[in-house]
């Protein structure tokens, strides 16, 4: 089934996990238009210099407004402020106007949920969640679950809150970027890298991989060498032996899992939940729980070529044929299809 569909997200930048995922509704045959809601605030923002210091408070305030323990009518005031009240505006307008069969919503965190259930009565709704539990909560994500027709997490402890709000709600993973992470024979310069913003629990562990003698080539916000993305990206991964990928608590893993994978090179990862429900540890990657449980597979994986190879093929494999984000998008219009077909 065609269909006309406009995506709610971030578009402007290369990154954003929107592009891939906007590619593979149009292969299927549908039509897409975009809202860039974050860039539309912005360019709606008239009393403060958006990047100016006094428009980076607003945004603060404006999020503290919006907490989950907030009453309705405070944080009503956070959807408002520098642009957002316009930016609201102008995508129920564009909705009104459009003629959508559906209106996917990604993150959309300074997007009045309560305008979701506007939209409603217009077009189908899917809100799309993939951040970790923190970010759900601070965002009061449930909310914008529960407003929907339909939505969808990636973790499964954000899924639980959905479901435990009333949201009609599903479990739709995150996806790899087969135009980028693949594989592609390279030199290994590197035997062990880390990407990801730099925090204090990730800055004592790789300080302690130092003391043991194992040097981290690290990439991100806080590390000196700064963030790196998408084609760069890629091929940081295919040179390293070992990807390390430290998640942050709440059972979530970071995407950067299925991009490492998707090139082709061992993944060394802390062990959540959600990460066991999706992989065979020693099969398609490996994990640890403590400090010592790491430096000890590091080192394995660093001296055994072979089963090093071994693994990193065989995850590389699983991904680029289980989780792409034409999957992800096959999963969700078969859940709209099966619930339109009763």
């Amino acid at each position: 089934m065609n269909r006309r569909i406009l995506f709610v997200g971030v578009f402007d930048v290369p990154w954003s996990d929107n592009i891939p995922l906007k590619r593979a509704f149009e292969e299927t045959g549908n039509a897409v238009d975009v809202f860039n809601y974050r860039t539309a605030a912005r360019d709606f923002a008239s009393v403060y210099k958006p990047g100016s210091l006094h428009y980076k408070f607003i945004e603060r305030l404006s999020d503290c407004l919006k907490l989950p323990f907030s009453p309705s009518y405070i944080a009503n005031i956070g959807y408002t402020l520098n642009g957002r009240g316009s930016m609201n505006n102008a995508l129920l307008k564009r909705v009104i106007k459009g003629g959508y069969d559906l209106v996917f919503i990604a993150k959309a965190d300074i997007v009045n949920p309560s305008l979701i259930s506007k939209i409603k009565r217009y077009a189908d709704t899917w809100y799309f969640f993939m951040d970790p539990p923190d970010i759900s909560f601070k965002m009061n994500a449930p909310k914008y679950a529960k407003a929907a027709a339909r939505s969808s997490a990636s973790c499964t402890r954000v899924l639980r809150s959905f479901k435990k709000a009333g949201a009609r709600s599903f479990f739709i993973p995150e996806g790899v970027d087969a135009r980028i992470f693949y594989p592609r024979e390279s030199k290994k310069r590197w035997d062990v890298t880390f990407v990801g913003t730099r925090t204090w629990k990730r800055k004592r562990l790789l300080d302690s991989l130092q003391r043991y003698g194992i040097k981290v080539n690290t990439f991100g916000k806080g590390f000196p060498n700064g963030p790196v993305y998408t084609h760069d990206l890629a091929q940081l991964y295919r040179e390293s032996k070992i990807i390390l990928n430290l998640d942050r608590p709440g059972g979530k893993f970071s995407i950067r899992v299925f991009q490492a994978m998707g090139t082709g090179s061992m993944l060394l990862s802390t062990y959540t939940r959600d990460i066991s429900l999706f992989f065979q540890r020693g099969g398609h990657l490996d994990w640890f729980t403590n400090l010592d449980e790491c430096v000890k597979l590091i080192r394995f994986y660093l001296e055994d070529d072979d089963m090093r190879e071994k693994i990193a093929f065989a995850g590389m494999q699983y991904v680029q044929a289980s989780y792409s984000w034409e999957r992800s998008a096959e999963k969700i219009f078969r859940v709209i299809e099966d619930s339109n077909s009763r």
